[in-house]
């Protein structure tokens, strides 16, 4: 309760009371740390963590996506990778979007489009959702575009594609392809009320 409220020390002394820490009592303290911003403290209490806890799937998630905050894409690729090499845990979807988020968000687009496609699952959504949001960020046209067609494909009705195609052609001044995707948008949604919700 005190790491969702973002009252940190609250809920770290109250961590450091306890005397049998399980991994849950772990993960929902370094998720805390992770979820608010303070990353470096999250990876400190992973490490920690080894000294009397075996960490499981949950705990992977909250280290990889405190990678992602503060763009530690070598420490986030370690800890990946001995998931499955260390620790006998088989990555799962969170565990993959997670990583596309955090190569992405770092700008490494041809090593974030590799690992989506060498992915041993199915790529989701969510994860092609992440690779879009990555390339506004990076104001990666081409990628983008690519991108966005791929999820049009898995669902053309979904308005968040729109929305970040459409801003990425914005920022890049290229208005008329910006209305295009409005008006393509519009058509398929046959809802300008969604449009501007999301706008």
């Amino acid at each position: 309760m005190y790491a969702k409220c973002g009252s940190l020390n609250t809920a770290r002394q109250l961590f450091d009371k306890l005397h049998q820490r399980n991994v849950i009592s772990w993960n929902v303290m370094i998720a805390g740390y992770a979820e608010n911003g303070f990353c470096k403290d999250a990876l400190k209490l992973f490490e920690l963590m080894h000294s009397g806890t075996h960490p499981d799937r949950v705990s992977f998630t909250c280290v990889l996506l405190a990678c992602s905050h503060v763009g530690l894409v070598d420490e986030g690729c370690k800890y990946f990778n001995s998931m499955s090499v260390t620790y006998c845990i088989m990555p799962i979807v969170d565990h993959y979007v997670c990583m596309v988020d955090l190569l992405g968000r770092a700008g490494c687009r041809q090593e974030t489009l590799s690992f989506i496609i060498k992915m041993p699952i199915k790529p989701v959504v969510v994860v092609w959702m992440c690779l879009l949001g990555a390339c506004r960020s990076h104001n990666n046209i081409e990628l983008g575009v690519f991108t966005a067609t791929i999820l049009l494909e898995l669902d053309s009705t979904n308005a968040a594609t729109y929305v970040l195609l459409s801003n990425i052609y914005s920022e890049l001044g290229r208005w008329g392809e910006s209305q295009m995707v409005r008006k393509l948008m519009k058509d398929k949604r046959g809802s300008k009320d969604t449009w501007m919700q999301l706008d």
